[in-house]
């Protein structure tokens, strides 16, 4: 049981150490300039980019269903109803927009997530601190919004056959993405309230 104790305390301190190294790494990125840039890329993307690929799907799909990955959660009864509105020119134009621009957006709100709670949490906690291990948070986004597009890809791809089990999968990886965008923005939202109640006081 001791050693059990051990090697966890050991596996632990290994990822602990990792992620500050990380941190430090990050450390001089963690300015509002480089948080900027990244809103202004985010900014363009969901102003110019994506209305651009909704109103390409809609030229050839009228009657569309919305984007998927925008819903919390569906059924597979769901998705594949949506994914049948688009039609095989509006699956094409989905393909191709997930693999231009939704595989590349997450990385980009993410590290601005990452940027934004490193800021704030070393404006109020020392670097070395177990609490900024938080401001990594936005990774589990990373990750889950990375195989909900995968996931996405491959019901594309495949249909008319249907994927019981990735579009089990997927659905869950978008409804942990939305969770934690959630979890991440409460997060930088209390930070900046603390932040501005401390100025006041």
């Amino acid at each position: 049981m001791e050693s059990n104790k051990q090697l966890n305390m050991d596996r632990e301190g290994r990822t602990e150490f990792i992620i500050h190294n990380i941190l430090i790494k990050l450390n001089p990125y963690a300015q509002w300039k480089y948080v900027l840039i990244g809103l202004g890329l985010c900014l363009f993307i969901n102003v110019i980019l994506f209305p651009w690929a909704g109103n390409e799907l809609r030229e050839v799909a009228p009657k569309a269903a919305g984007p998927i990955d925008l819903k919390f959660s569906y059924s597979q009864n769901e998705v594949y109803q949506m994914i049948e509105s688009y039609g095989e020119k509006g699956r094409d134009i989905y393909i191709m927009s997930t693999v231009g621009i939704d595989l590349i957006y997450p990385i980009i709100y993410n590290i601005v997530f990452i940027l934004i709670l490193i800021i704030l949490f070393k404006k109020k906690y020392p670097l070395h601190g177990r609490k900024h291990l938080l401001a990594f948070l936005p990774i589990v986004v990373f990750f889950a919004d990375i195989l909900e597009n995968t996931g996405i890809l491959l019901m594309l791809n495949n249909y008319p056959d249907r994927l019981r089990n990735v579009a089990f999968l997927t659905s869950a990886c978008t409804s942990i993405k939305w969770a934690f965008v959630s979890i991440s923005l409460i997060m930088i939202i209390g930070l900046c309230l603390i932040k501005v109640r401390k100025k006041d006081g």
